[in-house]
């Protein structure tokens, strides 16, 4: 090895430690910075129980990637009703019963309707404008308002939709009793595409459907305290895009924004007449969210992304799954259920307004 060689090789390696030491403060600075300026009024009140504490990381990463619910069941008894976690300038207040929620996001909602900041779903995910992750404010109300105007119990034009679709799944029930699970998925995703932009699909593998799962797949993933170092340290998210999280939040950017924009433009290039989305009905309708078509048609994300998280059709989907496991699991429930059912209609079709007979039929569905 020549002189200059040598030397350029010390130079490389001085130039490497000076960058990791430069990193490295970077963090300690910004940790220092965010401890100087965050409030201390309330440090002497306690705080909920926790996990155990571990050096520099607290107990924030105790929670697992999957079957969380089953971890904070046993922390419920252990701790209570109010777990706390925390670690690399992270906070989460896990509320664990009906009573805590209650009482601290509704009847005090105007003071904890603050939304955590999420650095990979929401800022490099770029979801930071749907509905469940945009700060609460003036916009939060208005697209609570278009929400509430094409979602409420009081919109009974979607029942036909519904009775349809419920009719035809029962019919592939019978037919191909042992793809069940894909019919519920098929009925889920028609309905939710029916509603949303008036599209039909014939398959569950239709790629409507197929899309949605698998950014829905990538959006949980991403939600899940410690998967991404971003999340833990916000300030990564400047590092270059080479780095591996990266690569990841450009490819569930890209799914998130395809799954507005794919069935958007096949609207827009079918939109005659009364060719319309109901979505887009609600907010030309409702003037009070300030809603501009021009801008919609241009921007389809300003209006749709706010949706794209809301659970209906995984909530649907599961609810029918459940049920049909549930009715599997304990035959007594079936002869109440025959026996509230056959008498009033036989073998005819039901219909929405029925539902105010169906007591026990109601009560099953509300335990599901």
């Amino acid at each position: 090895m020549t002189s200059n060689t040598l030397a350029s090789f010390v130079i490389d390696r001085n130039h490497s430690t000076i960058d990791l030491l430069v990193a490295v403060s970077g963090v300690l600075l910004y940790f220092a910075l965010k401890q100087l300026t965050t409030p201390h009024a309330g440090q002497s009140l306690p705080l909920p129980p926790g996990p155990p504490l571990k050096p520099f990381i607290g107990n924030i990463l105790s929670v697992p990637r999957d079957g969380q619910w089953e971890l904070f069941t046993e922390y419920k008894c252990q701790y209570g009703e109010l777990i706390y976690l925390h670690g690399l300038g992270n906070k989460i207040l896990i509320l664990n019963s009906m009573e805590a929620v209650n009482d601290l996001l509704d009847k005090r909602g105007h003071i904890y309707s603050h939304l955590p900041v999420f650095t990979m779903i929401g800022e490099l995910m770029a979801l930071e404008q749907s509905m469940p992750l945009l700060p609460y404010g003036k916009e939060w109300c208005d697209h609570r308002k278009l929400v509430h105007a094409a979602l409420s119990p009081s919109a009974i034009k979607y029942h036909p939709i519904q009775e349809e679709l419920a009719a035809m799944m029962c019919k592939d029930f019978l037919d191909n009793p042992e793809d069940f699970f894909s019919h519920v998925r098929l009925t889920a995703g028609q309905i939710f595409l029916s509603v949303t932009y008036r599209l039909t699909v014939g398959t569950a593998d239709d790629q409507y459907i197929t899309h949605a799962e698998d950014t829905m797949a990538v959006i949980g993933e991403a939600t899940v305290p410690g998967t991404f170092l971003c999340d833990l340290l916000p300030i990564f998210k400047y590092l270059p895009s080479w780095v591996p999280f990266q690569q990841e939040a450009k490819k569930g950017k890209y799914m998130i924004d395809h799954l507005v924009t794919m069935p958007f433009n096949q609207v827009k290039r079918e939109m005659l007449g009364e060719r319309q989305a109901i979505i887009l009905d609600n907010a030309v309708k409702y003037p009070a969210t300030e809603f501009k078509l021009e801008r919609f048609l241009d921007e389809p994300q300003t209006v749709l992304y706010p949706l794209i998280l809301c659970p209906g059709k995984h909530l649907g989907e599961n609810s029918v799954n459940v049920l049909i496991t549930s009715i599997l699991q304990y035959f007594n429930i079936l002869p109440p259920l025959n026996g509230e059912l056959a008498p009033a209609f036989g073998w005819h079709l039901l219909r929405s307004e029925a539902k105010a007979e169906l007591l026990w039929c109601t009560v099953v569905a509300y335990d599901t």
